[in-house]
């Protein structure tokens, strides 16, 4: 892979792309109200469950880990369940981290004498999603975090005879993004086309792998044997990890889309917060956040932006456009993106500038 040394003018022209919106109306499927901010409150409460948590690390240890994480009501976090690269690990001592939860806004913070560095995260307005980044502990290799809060009952048939996208990033191996999409028949068997940023591609095929999911809504892949994941309360979303040294390190989110529809551009109004995971040459590894605003034309414009690496400067002012089926683009781009049935997230790759590949989420 072609790894030539990126002018950080360069960047600063091209990090557009982590800082798209998601609707403001709260239910983004099916929507037809035109669009139109919508505030949120939010409470330490909103914490206390136990969250399915999923994470990846880029750099010189790259790896995933995953974990079980439950929340008291006033922010103790007790990990269980705790794997790195599918090797068990121990888990973050209890009582060592508390998560707080700004009421007004949804970002959390973490502080105790286990918590991680530079830590940033922040919760949807659905109150099941959290994405943040951070440093691990001990190092100064950047991560992405995803948590899902767990509860209710799944069947077999919340993952058989759907349709699906699915979005990426590898690290390890080699560093890229990969989406595409698909679908899976009666008995779970995948098919799928598919791409990355190094130039991969293939047409839609059956992948030979069956996706599962138990009455917990864990989810498995044959033929994956480390792959696993959690499926989300409303049975859209699935956030997995998986891999090794030789085919490298995965985060992948899996979005259901079986009915979503009546999304538009207009729907982007509000505020929003975005984080992102990028990869590749040098200045990457880095991770970066910040605050979205836009209009109901999708003209994004951005505040408080916080970069692991201080070279890099916040992006400029872009334009995004959400399709019916909640398809997200930048005009201009790679971007390929997609919003979450209900509206309060937005997944995304792009190659922003050669040989850089990044991974993005954002709540609303």
């Amino acid at each position: 892979m072609n790894r030539r040394s990126v002018s950080i003018r360069g960047l600063l022209c091209f990090i557009l792309m982590m800082f798209l919106i998601i609707s403001g109306c709260g239910g983004g499927a099916s929507s037809s109200d035109g669009g139109g901010s919508e505030t949120t409150a939010f409470a330490q409460s909103d914490l206390a469950a136990t969250w399915d948590v999923h994470m990846l690390k880029a750099g010189s240890s790259s790896s995933w880990w995953r974990g079980t994480v439950t929340l008291g009501a006033s922010g103790n976090l007790t990990a269980s369940d705790c794997y790195e690269n599918s090797v068990s690990v121990s888990c973050p001592a209890a009582g060592t981290i508390v998560w707080t939860i700004n009421t007004s806004t949804g970002v959390i913070t973490e502080s105790g004498s286990g918590s991680n560095a530079d830590n940033h995260y922040t919760m949807a307005s659905d109150k099941n999603f959290i994405v943040g980044t951070q440093h691990s502990i001990g190092t100064t290799e950047p991560a992405l975090l995803i948590a899902q809060k767990k509860g209710g009952s799944y069947a077999a048939g919340d993952i058989q005879g759907k349709t699906l996208v699915f979005h990426a990033l590898r690290v390890g191996k080699d560093d890229t993004w990969i989406h595409g999409a698909g679908d899976t028949n009666g008995s779970g068997l995948l098919s799928r086309s598919w791409s990355d940023g190094l130039g991969g591609s293939a047409g839609y095929e059956s992948s030979g792998k069956t996706l599962a999911v138990d009455t917990s809504g864990i989810v498995t892949m044959n033929g994956e044997s480390t792959a696993q994941g959690f499926m989300s309360p409303d049975k859209k979303t699935v956030v997995m990890t998986f891999g090794d040294a030789s085919q490298g390190y995965h985060l992948m989110i899996i979005q259901i889309t079986n009915g979503q529809t009546g999304m538009s551009t207009s729907q982007v109004a509000g505020t929003s917060y975005g984080h992102e995971l990028v990869v590749g040459a040098s200045p990457a590894p880095f991770w970066a956040h910040e605050t979205i605003s836009a209009t109901t034309g999708g003209s994004m414009s951005y505040s408080g932006w916080v970069c692991s690496n201080n070279l890099i400067s916040a992006p400029t002012a872009e334009t995004i456009a959400i399709g019916s089926t909640g398809n997200a683009t930048i005009s201009g781009t790679d971007f390929d993106g997609q919003a979450s049935y209900d509206g309060t997230f937005l997944v995304g790759t792009q190659t922003p500038y050669t040989s850089i590949y990044s991974l993005m989420v954002i709540t609303r």
